[in-house]
């Protein structure tokens, strides 16, 4: 197995040579409003099918519309503290720091932030999340990309394929998200083809030479600009995505006044 680090990635190059994501008229909504009505069972049909969606909000009001319609949606995933499951996303004024740096969540980081599914170290993983952008990047960073599985999936040999659902692999929990275990056992690749992956919190000396090379192929298709596509949110946009039917990645953060608000929630109808 080559040594594929994450540096060899560069997401900004993997943007421009990516399309753009393209969806169905059914997966925008527009509110006019804090009044309006949110159009709930048709939004849960929307991410049933495409496992996508995206708000436009013509006004501002401190993310009370976004907490309401994420509440109504699903049930919240905490944070550390339970209740805490509103999340910020900026530049830490810590970030100057290089010694506090490498104790920051990555979402507090202006670096580039690689393909992954969001509290893969958990067993129990939210099936979405949302984002709520405040401030968007004014200065063309911050750009999202996201890789469908179903492309993965179709993509891989059946020998990797075999490997990443059938073999659990060990995953460190970060110590910024450190609930009383340090890591967990679990596969890439369920047995409903739903993905969990973040490369730097994996533990590679545990793996066989079969599994790296099942790594290996699957991440070689999924920094591929065939299999990416590319979405930039505006202010006054909420996204939201399934976390375990698409990978998610981030290009460096160029403006510090960039601001948007994240929470990660399970569907009711998908929990056994």
């Amino acid at each position: 197995m080559s040594e594929l680090s994450l540096s060899a990635h560069n997401l900004e190059s993997i943007f421009c040579e990516s399309q753009r994501l393209e969806l169905p008229m059914a997966c925008y909504y527009q509110l006019t409003n804090p009044d309006s009505a949110i159009p709930y069972t048709h939004c849960l049909g929307t991410l049933n099918q495409h496992g996508i969606c995206i708000f436009t909000l013509n006004y501002r009001d401190n993310s009370a519309t976004f907490k309401k319609m994420i509440q109504n949606l699903g049930i919240p995933h905490p944070h550390k503290e339970q209740g805490s499951f509103l999340w910020d996303i900026k530049l830490s004024s810590e970030n100057s720091d290089r010694k506090n740096k490498q104790h920051l969540a990555r979402s507090h980081q202006e670096y580039e932030f690689h393909f992954h599914t969001d509290c893969s170290y958990e067993e129990n993983v939210p099936d979405y999340f949302a984002l709520y952008v405040l401030h968007a990047d004014q200065k063309s960073g911050g750009k999202h990309l996201v890789v469908d599985v179903k492309y993965l999936i179709d993509a891989l040999s059946k020998a990797s394929l075999n490997l990443l659902q059938n073999t659990p692999i060990t995953i460190k929990v970060p110590q910024e998200f450190f609930k009383g275990i340090d890591t967990i056992q679990a596969c890439i690749i369920d047995e409903n083809f739903n993905i969990r992956y973040r490369r730097e919190i994996i533990v590679f000396n545990s793996l066989t030479p079969q599994q790296l090379k099942a790594i290996d192929e699957l991440e070689r298709l999924i920094y591929s600009a065939h299999a990416c596509r590319g979405l930039i949110l505006s202010n006054n946009q909420i996204l939201i995505l399934s976390n375990t039917r698409f990978l998610h990645a981030r290009t460096q953060i160029k403006d510090p006044k960039r601001h948007l608000q994240r929470i990660r929630f399970f569907l009711p109808c998908l929990r056994k």
